[in-house]
């Protein structure tokens, strides 16, 4: 059974992602076990799992090969990778809303270059040049 880390994160009205630019009714809508608040809700995405309270997405994950963590920051999202182990994040970045909307759209975890840690992340749809 995938485990789901949980993580409450306060958001601003401008940094975060609202669940509505997400068709969220097209998601698997999952039950908690630990009943945390009646407010949060948790579906899966293609393999991500989003986390959301009132319209707000307030943490994401994509599980592959490795983990995927997506949080709301002052500017935009904060970004970690992990090794297929979930043991070292080989980087920790930042999205833009726009682009993070793109990789749930798309169901896929950002690029990445692990080489550039200060790299800005973007998502591309299969296909896509």
């Amino acid at each position: 059974m995938d485990k789901v880390l949980i993580i409450i994160i306060s958001c601003s009205i401008y940094s975060c992602l609202m669940a509505s630019e997400l068709d969220l009714s097209k998601c698997e809508l999952i039950k908690h076990k630990e009943k945390i608040s009646k407010d949060y809700k948790l579906c899966k995405w293609g393999s991500w799992s989003v986390f959301y309270k009132k319209g707000d997405i307030r943490f994401a994950e994509y599980l592959g090969s490795g983990k995927t963590q997506v949080i709301p920051i002052a500017k935009g999202y904060q970004v970690k990778i992990f090794d297929n182990k979930n043991v070292a994040n080989y980087v920790v970045s930042s999205i833009d809303k726009e682009a993070l909307l793109k990789c749930f759209k798309c169901k896929t975890p950002p690029a990445v270059d692990i080489q550039d840690k200060n790299q800005i992340l973007s998502c591309s749809c299969k296909g896509e040049k």
